[in-house]
């Protein structure tokens, strides 16, 4: 996958890091956590530093990735290489876990790298890859970007508010880890309403049996999340989710000319995302890695 190398246990990876430091310094070294789209970040990457070679180390967790971070400013900061370690917002923060400041470590304003694809605009190019015989009118009426995504937001809130709380409590349910799909009515665009019933009911009953008061620790919740009186959903409600649900929306759209237009997750998706996405949704990353180049230079 490009200059990315393969998949390998957490613990070689800075090892292989400091020879490669050494051998051929690359101009960035990505430590993610998402061992399924490393290319992402490679494609986002040198979409503005074109030139530039750039290794990206999946290591699976966020655990893994501050490990990384730490073993790296203890040992390995010597070497001052243009690497960038990046983890997701997700919930940790509603347990008061703060991470160290440093510019080398970037944690995500939304929830995982997924938020980050949910745009407009990604969606109109993904319709347009299979040349339906549609105007740019009638593919934004079709859409119905900012009411279907309202309506998907709307419906996911409770879910994620009821894993905040699961996550916060150690409730020991399933959590946001779990398969969006599954969320969703005959892998169509619209939320199981009664699944996410399913889930908050099971996060109330465990609730009452830890004595935690759950209407009360709800609606503290909802107001962390809360920004100028609207839910913050890409804080709150993960990418998987959301990034799912607008690709079932874009291949319902496709698959009224011809049942066979499907979207499918897969790297080659992925990267074309990573291709189109609006640079306004990725400056934040170009910045820091210009920030940590500096450092150095």
């Amino acid at each position: 996958m490009g200059d990315s190398p393969p998949v390998r246990k957490p613990s070689a990876y800075l090892a292989q890091f400091y020879l490669r430091s050494t051998a051929n310094r690359p101009s960035f070294t990505l430590f993610v956590e998402d061992e399924k789209t490393p290319n992402v970040y490679r494609t986002l990457v040198k979409r503005k530093f074109k030139n530039e070679n750039v290794y990206v180390f999946p290591l699976g967790a966020k655990s893994a990735v501050i490990k990384q971070f730490k073993e790296w400013y203890e040992e390995g900061e010597q070497y001052k290489d243009k690497c960038l370690f990046i983890v997701d917002r997700d919930f940790d923060f509603l347990k008061g876990r703060k991470l160290v400041d440093n510019l080398n470590l970037l944690e995500l304003t939304r929830y995982t790298i997924e938020n980050y694809f949910l745009d407009k605009e990604v969606a109109i190019s993904l319709i347009n890859t299979y040349r339906i015989e549609l105007t740019e009118r009638q593919i934004l009426d079709k859409l119905r970007w900012e009411d279907w995504l309202q309506e998907v937001v709307d419906d996911l809130t409770p879910l994620f508010l009821n894993f905040g709380l699961a996550h916060l409590h150690n409730l020991g349910t399933e959590n946001c880890s779990s398969n969006p799909y599954g969320f969703f009515q005959n892998l169509e665009p619209k939320v199981n309403l009664a699944m996410v019933d399913a889930k908050c009911k099971e996060v109330q009953e465990k609730c009452a049996d830890k004595k935690v008061e759950y209407n009360k620790e709800v609606g503290i919740l909802r107001e962390k999340f809360c920004e100028e009186g609207e839910i913050n959903f890409h804080k709150l409600i993960k990418g998987k989710f959301l990034f799912r649900a607008m690709l079932l929306n874009i291949n319902s759209i496709c698959q009224e000319k011809n049942k066979k237009n499907q979207h499918r997750e897969d790297a080659l998706l992925f990267d074309y995302i990573a291709e189109k996405l609006p640079e306004r949704r990725i400056s934040f990353l170009w910045d820091r890695l210009n920030d940590v180049r500096a450092q150095i230079e």
